[in-house]
């Protein structure tokens, strides 16, 4: 999407891990230091809770954060405003349609109608929260 609309640049790629702590740290400062402007940050797994805490310790609520998945540290983080929105992708129904889709072609030799198995992402922000059931 953003290089079919000419806003790759736009795009800062940066990796942090979950073992390391202070290497996160470390990334975030110098990419907030080289791009004074940076309005946000989309953390595509469930670790946003991590680069929250940075932000926060950093006191840079100006940067808004969306990230994967309802984990207690992230739900935290965005009742709190250190996270901006979180993407739910409903995992356990992800799993059980490939569950079913295996058992079908082992167990019946029935072969998937498509190897795509799409399903919803919900946008949850910290005023739904408390009343969004993943299902």
């Amino acid at each position: 999407y953003l290089r079919e609309t000419g806003r790759e640049n736009d795009l800062i790629r940066t990796f942090y891990t979950s073992t390391i702590p202070e290497e996160n740290e470390d990334t975030i400062r110098k990419i907030l230091a080289e791009h004074k402007d940076l309005g946000g940050i989309a953390v595509l797994n469930s670790r946003g809770s991590s680069i929250a805490e940075v932000l926060k310790d950093l006191g840079r609520e100006d940067v808004k954060l969306v990230s994967f998945d309802l984990t207690m540290r992230n739900v935290e983080f965005l009742k709190e405003g250190s996270i901006y929105a979180l993407l739910c992708q409903h995992p356990f129904w992800q799993g059980f349609e490939a569950a079913s889709a295996l058992c079908r072609y082992l167990i019946q030799g029935k072969k998937p109608d498509t190897v795509l198995n799409l399903r919803s992402v919900d946008i949850v922000l910290k005023e739904l929260v408390d009343f969004y059931k993943e299902g």
